[in-house]
């Protein structure tokens, strides 16, 4: 059985509640009909990694599909530096929100190995500044996504996965999809850091019959544990995964993960011979 995973973009249209008695003013009142806001607010990065850090932002209104608006973004730095530590791959700072591109943009930021020379914890911390139209941030009190921070810090792990791997994906959703298996590959992207060749351990090659998903996978070291944070969606878009799991004493790993559309699952990776 072949299950469609269908995304519509939507322009998402915020309104504003007017409750109020006596005249008081309403605490949840909007700031702005418009705002631009980032998809995530933090990124967490391992040291000697050169895995491009894709953010997204979102430009809303509440006034429709036919408007547009600009933005640009400024970069404050504590212990970083642009050129040792990680190169911008955006050609300008500037931003442009409308119909064509889905009201959406990216901020790329590429590391660099030698961030892993750099001392203690580093931060990059993406600002939006001169929106054309709107407030940067979701409206009310807290801005909420008004920024977002990558977080550079350094690992020392005593082990690493890396190799071909069999994995099969149980307790999924759809439960359709139970027992798809693929062959993914893991390889060593920095200290504490793998690249996986598919996140959905087949879900979307061979339940969906759609390209593999790949992604980054942290390990927690000193520990057996791993970590899938935030990780972006490239065959559908508009979507992250997130989950955990664990190095076995004999080789295998396993993580549990999910997606913000849904899509979940348990993957068990053997290593081949």
């Amino acid at each position: 059985m072949t299950f469609n995973k269908i995304l519509v973009p939507i322009l998402v249209v915020v309104m504003a509640l007017t409750f109020s008695s006596c005249g008081d003013e309403p605490d949840n009142k909007l700031d702005s009909d418009d705002f631009a806001y980032f998809a995530t607010e933090s990124t967490l990065v391992t040291k000697g990694s050169t895995a491009p850090i894709v953010v997204n932002v979102i430009f809303s209104s509440t006034r429709g599909q036919d408007v547009s608006a600009s933005a640009e973004f400024e970069l404050l730095l504590d212990n970083a530096t642009e050129g040792v530590d990680f190169e911008i791959g955006n050609e300008s700072n500037q931003l442009q929100f409308d119909s064509t591109n889905g009201f959406r943009q990216s901020i790329t930021i590429i590391p660099l190995e030698d961030a892993i020379d750099t001392p203690d914890e580093s931060t990059i911390e993406i600002q939006l500044t001169n929106l054309s139209s709107g407030t940067a941030g979701f409206p009310g009190p807290d801005q909420r996504n008004s920024r977002h921070v990558i977080n550079m810090v350094e690992i020392d792990c005593d082990w690493e996965i890396s190799g071909t791997y069999s994995v099969t994906t149980v307790q999924t959703n759809p439960a359709g999809c139970d027992g798809v298996t693929n062959m993914v590959e893991v390889s060593i992207v920095g200290e504490g850091l793998f690249q996986i060749t598919d996140i959905t351990g087949g879900m979307y090659a061979n339940c969906y019959g759609q390209a593999d998903n790949p992604g980054i996978i942290t390990g927690e070291c000193n520990g057996p544990g791993l970590v899938i944070d935030n990780q972006p969606d490239v065959v559908y878009g508009d979507d992250v995964f997130n989950g955990s799991g664990q190095i076995n004493p004999d080789g295998t790993f396993e993580i549990e993960w999910s997606n913000g559309f849904g899509d979940s699952g348990y993957s068990i990776f053997v290593p081949e011979d």
